[in-house]
């Protein structure tokens, strides 16, 4: 049986598929989210969102690719990610993005495109999750062309003075810190609330529990929240308590 069944919700609060799930914005996504709605409304070039590995970067972005616009300034968003991409893939993956299609002979036709929104005084946005430095270096020849793109690359703190240096400029730091206690509660009941479950089925205990094991990245509250109901829906428990939260991190650490 499925663990959510076991709980009688209508679907699994933590497994893969965020589909209809309301994206949570804690304090750390509010105001880097509005960090990033000051860069582009100031036409600054060029931001860095920073933030550790499993804090909801790449979440984040997706939220601003939905955007359409802040305030009064329409925006034409493009979010690529290099992830195992090579620049050229990432570059063609822009085109595609930016409505050109993959077969791009350099800058030329990405150059119109920016151009073209401009003249409807839409400013170009180009969201770059897990930035390369190479792809940095593109974006920063594309910048230095086009005053109406703004470019924001997501890296991980280790990775900033190279991806820095390969931008060229001094940009805009965007930082996204991790989950507060007080965040990692209101996360974890919110997901079991829209799952149709009771907001009580981890304990306060578990909760903490979780949040420690997780320094409050929100991809590793994530797991341990799913495995633990798991592991309790397959022994038939009617809670979540801190028992089952130690008794799935040693899984948790071999996946991890």
């Amino acid at each position: 049986m499925p663990y959510h069944d076991f709980w009688s919700l209508h679907t699994a609060p933590f497994g893969a598929s965020d589909l209809g799930r309301r994206y949570y914005a804690a304090k750390p996504q509010r105001e880097a989210f509005a960090r990033i709605q000051y860069l582009v409304d100031n036409g600054h070039s060029v931001g860095l969102l920073i933030g550790d590995s499993g804090c909801g970067k790449s979440e984040l972005l997706k939220q601003v690719a939905t955007s359409r616009g802040f305030g009064d300034h329409a925006i034409d968003v493009a979010l690529t990610s290099c992830g195992q991409r090579t620049t050229a893939e990432t570059l063609e993956h822009l085109a595609v993005q930016l409505g050109i299609g993959s077969d791009v002979t350099g800058w030329r036709s990405i150059r119109e495109r920016i151009l073209a929104a401009a003249r409807q005084h839409v400013r170009t946005v180009w969201l770059i999750d897990d930035a390369s430095v190479d792809v940095a270096a593109a974006a920063a020849s594309l910048v230095s062309q086009e005053r109406w793109l703004t470019v924001v690359a997501a890296v991980q703190p280790e990775r900033v003075l190279k991806v820095a240096t390969a931008l060229d400029v001094c940009p805009l730091r965007v930082d996204l810190t991790a989950f507060t206690l007080r965040d990692t509660m209101s996360f974890v009941r919110q997901r079991l609330s829209e799952a149709g479950g009771r907001e009580d089925i981890f304990t306060d205990g578990a909760l903490i529990r979780m949040h420690e094991l997780s320094d409050g990245r929100i991809a590793v509250i994530v797991r341990i929240a799913e495995l633990a109901m798991a592991a309790a829906a397959a022994n038939q428990q009617a809670e979540v308590n801190t028992g089952w939260i130690d008794a799935v991190q040693d899984e948790f650490v071999r996946a991890a």
